[in-house]
């Protein structure tokens, strides 16, 4: 009976670490494209919900279950605890970002870039990212500044020669010009069928 249902919490846990698997893909993508500032809902604090919940309640269920013995007990919170760990970390990650993007927001820089090129990053589990990169003189001292993008999703060349595009807008914080955002917004205008 024992050796049962240790079968079927190993089917659950199999279960479970898909689910994870699929969990962690998907955060990766998440944070992959450049984290901005978001209103409202913060993805971390739903992961963080959900490791609590994943952490108590299968404890409360062992303990209630007479029939599995209550030593299961701690294994049953790996999960919750993952979830828990992963959410925190996303929080901190999130707050950086903010913090960053509100450095920019509280002291804007705003400079014309020269557009360069669109890179392509390949990852065998979660396919191509594209990333817009620029260019810029300075006139102070002649140094030459190199700017990338938040991920765009879309191989955007084509549509971006077809359209006349050759500069980009890019925000950094004064003082710190490594702290900086290109912006992409006009790319909202081009129909991705041009660059196809």
């Amino acid at each position: 009976m024992f050796l049962l249902q240790m079968g079927s919490m190993y089917q659950e846990r199999k279960a479970l670490f898909f689910i994870i698997e699929s969990i962690i893909k998907s955060i990766y993508n998440y944070y992959r494209g450049g984290i901005v500032k978001r209103e409202g809902l913060r993805v971390s604090l739903v992961v963080i919900i959900i490791g609590i919940a994943a952490t108590v309640l299968p404890i409360i269920s062992v303990l209630k279950d007479d029939t599995v013995p209550n030593e299961l007990a701690p294994l049953t919170t790996l999960p919750g605890l993952f979830f828990l760990g992963v959410g925190i970390w996303m929080f901190n990650e999130e707050n950086k970002a903010i913090k960053k993007y509100n450095k920019i927001q509280s002291s804007p820089v705003i400079i014309k870039t020269k557009f360069k090129e669109i890179r392509e990053h390949y990852d065998r589990d979660t396919g191509s990212d594209y990333y817009i990169i620029t260019s810029w003189v300075n006139p102070d001292d002649r140094k030459i500044y190199f700017f990338k993008s938040d991920n765009v999703v879309y191989d955007y060349t084509e549509a971006i020669k077809k359209n006349g595009i050759t500069e980009f807008t890019v925000n950094y914080e004064a003082g710190n010009i490594e702290n900086y955002k290109v912006d992409t917004s006009i790319l909202k205008e081009i129909n991705h069928e041009q660059s196809e």
